[in-house]
């Protein structure tokens, strides 16, 4: 199977995002856009994840892949082809194929991690509203210590 360059595939930009701030929203919303497509390659039907999954642990990719994407692009008309994928942060072959990619626009979805902190503190809370300081301070510190949070905070 022939190599082709990361900068062979024809994205305008993507869509990256850590859980829960928004990055999904943010997909649902411009996909509604006229002049915006998303690629919608899935693997496992899981949205986007054909980027992560089949080209996350490759050096170059495959002729295939990149006709695939080509394909898709000619059947549209003038719109931006954009790539949904949250987590190709974690995947740091990828940012570095998409970095060849010098047209190519990076929508970032963060979020305060403080506000994200509160928000599973007050979930992880009884909701009665009865709390002594004592079970504050256990919920508090079971949160920092979580994997969520990061391990070894405390």
């Amino acid at each position: 199977t022939e190599l082709l360059h990361w900068s062979d595939l024809s994205l305008d930009f993507v869509v990256i995002g850590v859980d829960g701030c928004g990055s999904t929203a943010l997909h649902r919303h411009l996909r509604r856009h006229s002049q915006v497509a998303f690629t919608n390659f899935s693997v496992f039907n899981v949205d986007e994840d054909f980027f992560l999954q089949e080209m996350g642990r490759q050096t170059l990719p495959f002729a295939p892949q990149v006709e695939r994407l080509r394909d898709f692009r000619a059947k549209l008309r003038q719109q931006k082809v954009g790539l949904y994928q949250p987590w190709i942060w974690t995947a740091t072959t990828l940012l570095k194929a998409l970095a060849y990619n010098r047209h190519l626009k990076v929508v970032l979805s963060l979020c305060d991690p403080l506000d994200r902190f509160e928000k599973r503190l007050h979930g992880s809370l009884p909701r009665n509203g009865s709390i002594n300081d004592t079970k504050l301070k256990e919920v508090f510190y079971s949160l920092l210590k979580d994997a969520y949070s990061g391990p070894g905070m405390v």
